[in-house]
């Protein structure tokens, strides 16, 4: 393709016009998909390392004295996921 005439240039410029609309209605696609997803309860994302019952035990034992590095260790899980934990169950009481 000859981008230096004027008519390859408009050619370029047509192509480049329809690959953007082609690209807008592909994300239109996956947002309305996503949203459809969504409303089917589908969850995204990574699972949650710890669960709420796991949770309730670590904060009930941080209130006890023990220790997050040894609740880490415990639960063999970062020190940034205990304190996490705790401050997640410490919201909901």
């Amino acid at each position: 393709m000859d981008t230096t005439s004027p008519a390859g240039r408009l050619l370029f410029t047509m192509l480049g016009a329809i690959t953007e609309f082609e690209r807008d209605l592909i994300n239109e696609r996956v947002r309305e998909g996503i949203e459809a997803a969504k409303k089917k309860g589908i969850h995204f994302g990574r699972k949650a390392i710890l669960n709420t019952k796991e949770k309730s035990i670590i904060y009930k034992q941080y209130e006890k004295g023990k220790s997050v590095t040894f609740l880490s260790k415990i639960f063999h899980v970062a020190r940034n996921t205990i304190y996490r934990a705790i401050k997640d169950i410490a919201k909901k009481e």
